[in-house]
């Protein structure tokens, strides 16, 4: 099975720029850096990348990869409005819809906002098996 470490894009175009200078070890060290993943783990993802960036892919144990990233949300009021917002200025409008709709509609609408961020950060867990890494 394939180890996925997960860093975000701006991180992930660091290792590239080492790999790219030839600094394959300042890559790996900074893939331990970011995932918390053994020396292994990061120097196999390292190789797999370097191979990503020469245009041969190739299979591997472990694989560095940047998630989606939600730049913004369009979201549909309970009137029909219609309004794109990014996360932040969803949370504010939910809190500011608090008087129009229930505390417990508007804390499950934070909830799915928070789950968004830390969905972006990493910070989530998937699967019974990802629960056994942490």
């Amino acid at each position: 099975m394939t180890k996925r470490l997960r860093v975000k894009r701006k991180d992930l175009q660091v290792i590239d720029d080492f790999i790219v200078a030839r600094k394959k070890i300042h890559a790996i060290k900074h893939a331990r850096q970011l995932t918390g993943a053994s020396l292994r783990h990061a120097k196999l993802a390292v190789d797999h990348r370097t191979h990503v960036l020469s245009g041969n892919q190739t299979a591997s144990e472990a694989i560095l990869y940047a998630p989606w990233v939600v730049k913004s949300l369009t979201t549909i009021s309970p009137d029909g409005e219609q309004i794109e917002v990014n996360v932040k200025e969803l949370e504010l409008k939910f809190l500011q819809e608090g008087t129009r709709i229930s505390m417990d509609e508007v804390a499950a609408l934070l909830d799915l906002t928070q789950f968004i961020k830390n969905w972006q950060e990493g910070a989530y867990v998937t699967s019974e098996e990802e629960k056994s890494d942490i």
